[in-house]
C-alpha cells in the first residue's frame, strides 16, 4: 500500500519521486517526501537485494563539492520484476551510467597524511559498493612498498582498474610497482584513480579540476563510478647507480622540495604542514645550486629512447643548457601539486610536454610572491618566473651542494637526475571541461 502512494516521474533532466516513505527520506537527506535526482548526478540504479527497494546512487553538487544523497524507491512502485528490471535499465541508460563489469583493486594507506585514509575510503565506498557491476578488492597496506610488491606480481588480466586511497606517495608506489614488471608497457595502461587520503593529493586535485569537479572524496568516487578515462603521461627517471623509476606528478628542487620533504615531521597537520614550513623557508631560503640544467624544448622532435646519464646533450640535437642558483625548480606533469598549489595551470597531463618553473636567486620578496600566487595558479607572465615547456630534461647540482630532490613527493638522491618520455598511462576521469569552467 505504501508503494501505491509513491509516484515516479522520468523528466527530461532527471527523476522526480513523490510520496517517499520515511526510510527513503532519511537516505536522501532532505527529510522531505519528494526527491529529485538529475541524470548528470546519478551514477547508477540497482535493486537492493532482499530489501524490496531500488537505489538511485545520487551525488549532487553542493557547496564545496558533491555529496551522496541516494534515493530509495519501493520496488513495487515501478511494477513487477520484469518492469523493475526494464526500469532500472532505462534509468542507467538515461543517466549514461557505466554498467560494464569492472574489477577494481583498492589500496588504502592508513598511515598516509593525518591518518584519514580509512575514513575517506568508507565515504568513497558508499558511492561504489551499491553498484553491482563493480567488484571491489580492498587491501589495507601494512608497510612501505606493500602496494609496490603487490603490483609487481599482480595478475593484470584480473584487474580493470586500481584505486588508491592515500596521498601521492602511494600512487608513486603503485606506478613504480607496475613499471618494475617485465610487461610494464601493458601494466602501466591499467587505469588508476586517486581518492584523497593524504597531505598533498596532487593527482586527485588535478584530475577533478580538469573534469570540472571539486577535489572531495565523493567527487573523486563519482569519477570512478562514471567509468571515464584519460591519458596520463609518464616519465622515466634515471639516477646514478639506481634502477630507473617512473614519475607521474613532478620533480622539484630548491625551496619547493625543502617544503615538501622537511615538513614530514608535521604530517599530523595534514596539508597545513606545507604552509607552516613555507613560512620558515621564506625566512631562510636555500637555493638549488645548479651546475647544469639541460632540456629538450616542446617544439623539438621526440628524443627517442633514454640515453645514459654521462651522454652529452648537444645543442645541435636541439638541447638547451642553462645554469645558476634556483630558489625554485619545479618540473610538473599535472596542474596541481597539492589541494592548494597550482604551479602549472596550463599543463596537459595527457601530453608528453612537461612544464618547468624556474625562480632564480634567493631574494625573499620574489619567493614570497611566487608562493602566495600558487593557489590561484602561476601564470606564464608571473614576475621573475621562467617557464620552460620541454619533452625531456637533465639536471645536475653543483658538486658538494646540499639540498633535496622530491620525485612525486618522495625523496630521491640529490645528484644528477634525468627525465625522459616513457609511456602513456591512464587515469579515471571525466570529460575535460574548458579552463574557464573549472572549479
Amino acid at each position: 500500500a505504501m508503494a501505491d502512494m509513491v509516484s515516479v516521474q522520468l523528466e527530461e533532466g532527471g527523476v522526480r519521486v513523490c510520496g517517499l516513505p520515511e526510510k527513503s527520506r532519511g537516505c536522501f537527506g532532505s527529510g522531505k517526501s519528494e526527491a529529485y535526482a538529475a541524470w548528470a548526478d546519478i551514477v547508477g540504479a540497482a535493486a537492493e537485494p532482499g530489501e524490496g527497494v531500488i537505489r538511485l546512487v545520487n551525488c549532487p553538487r553542493q557547496s564545496g563539492g558533491r555529496q551522496q544523497q541516494d534515493v530509495l524507491i519501493p520496488a513495487p512502485a515501478v511494477g513487477g520484476d520484469a518492469e523493475q528490471a526494464a526500469w532500472i535499465q532505462d534509468i542507467n541508460r538515461r543517466a549514461a551510467a557505466s554498467t560494464h563489469p569492472r574489477r577494481l583493486l583498492v589500496f588504502i594507506n592508513p598511515a598516509s597524511g593525518a591518518g584519514n585514509a580509512e575514513a575517506a575510503w568508507k565515504t568513497a565506498r558508499g558511492v561504489l559498493a551499491p553498484l553491482p557491476w563493480l567488484r571491489l578488492d580492498e587491501v589495507v597496506t601494512q608497510r612501505v612498498n606493500d602496494a609496490y610488491d603487490r603490483c609487481k606480481v599482480l595478475d593484470v588480466a584480473a584487474v580493470d582498474g586500481i584505486v588508491i586511497v592515500s596521498g601521492d606517495g602511494l600512487v608513486h608506489e603503485v606506478v613504480n610497482g607496475l613499471f618494475a614488471r617485465p610487461d610494464h608497457q601493458e601494466a602501466l595502461k591499467i587505469p588508476i584513480a586517486h581518492i584523497p587520503g593524504g597531505s598533498g593529493n596532487g593527482l586527485c586535485k588535478s584530475v577533478c579540476w580538469v573534469s570540472g569537479e571539486e577535489a572531495g572524496i565523493v567527487d573523486a568516487a563519482f569519477l570512478v563510478a562514471r567509468g571515464g578515462v584519460r591519458g596520463l603521461h609518464l616519465m622515466q627517471v634515471d639516477m646514478p647507480g639506481l634502477a630507473p623509476k617512473v614519475s607521474f606528478l613532478a620533480l622539484s628542487g630548491g625551496v619547493i622540495s625543502d617544503i615538501d620533504l622537511e615538513s614530514e615531521s608535521l604530517r599530523f597537520l595534514g596539508g597545513a604542514r606545507f604552509t607552516v614550513y613555507a613560512i620558515y623557508r621564506v625566512i631562510a631560503p636555500r637555493a638549488l645550486r645548479c651546475a647544469e640544467l639541460s632540456y629538450l624544448p616542446a617544439t623539438a622532435a621526440d628524443p627517442g629512447p633514454p640515453v645514459p646519464l654521462d651522454t652529452p646533450l648537444k645543442a645541435e640535437d636541439g638541447w638547451v643548457t642553462t645554469s645558476g642558483d634556483l630558489a625554485v625548480f619545479w618540473a610538473c606533469n599535472t596542474p596541481w601539486m597539492t589541494l592548494s598549489d597550482c604551479p602549472a595551470p596550463t599543463v596537459d597531463m595527457s601530453s608528453p610536454v612537461w612544464h618547468v618553473t624556474l625562480l632564480r636567486g634567493t631574494d625573499r620578496l620574489p619567493l614570497l610572491k611566487y608562493l602566495l600566487g600558487l593557489e590561484s595558479g602561476i601564470q606564464e607572465d608571473h614576475p621573475g618566473v621562467d617557464l620552460i615547456k620541454c619533452r625531456a630534461l637533465r639536471i645536475r647540482p653543483e658538486a658538494g651542494a646540499e639540498g633535496h630532490f622530491s620525485l612525486d613527493g618522495e625523496e630521491v638522491p640529490f645528484g644528477a637526475i634525468q627525465m625522459w618520455p616513457l609511456a602513456m598511462g591512464q587515469v579515471m576521469a571525466g570529460e575535460p571541461v574548458p579552463a574557464a569552467s573549472r572549479l
